[in-house]
């Protein structure tokens, strides 16, 4: 047998490099997506199969969209991203604006309760939040922007330690 990482959409043999699976052994995989038991031999049956994940990093980043002159001079232009932590507990944010003054919300959203901001940031340049989530919360963070040059994308990384 023979354990292969594959990616969700449409699996295919080339995905990545497969890994020899020995009776009662182990192997370590990189992520894609998806994993795949592949017979390599002669017929085989698979009593029982067991997936750990770990993550390499805790690190997410978001990168916010760039609009033309003039695309968020009437009303402010908004991106809106939902980050999913690995459990409860403190995380760092911090970004780096490409020019104008962006404006970053970040909320909490639990289950069965209303939104809580954890925290707003505003300006050019580094911005940065420190902030913690409860059990079965996950954050929204909003970047919203106003002006009539163009906007550029904000660089935001998210690390969950």
């Amino acid at each position: 047998m023979s354990a292969c990482p594959i990616t969700l959409s449409i699996p295919s043999p080339n995905d990545g490099a497969c890994a020899d699976l020995p009776a009662g052994g182990t192997v370590e995989l990189p992520f894609l997506g998806g994993v795949e038991l592949r017979a390599t031999g002669a017929p085989a049956t698979v009593e029982e199969v067991a997936v750990s994940y770990v993550p390499a990093s805790r690190a997410t980043t978001v990168v916010t969209p760039s609009r033309p002159a003039g695309a968020c001079q009437a009303t402010a232009c908004e991106a809106t991203f939902a980050l999913v932590p690995g459990g409860a507990g403190a995380f760092v944010l911090t970004g780096q604006a490409g020019g104008g003054r962006p404006r970053l919300v970040l909320t909490a959203v639990g289950a069965g309760v209303s939104n809580r901001t954890l925290a707003t940031v505003e300006g050019g340049g580094s911005l940065s939040i420190r902030a913690t989530l409860e059990a079965a919360s996950e954050a929204r963070l909003l970047h919203q922007e106003q002006g009539p040059g163009p906007i550029a994308p904000v660089t935001a990384e998210i690390l969950w330690p």
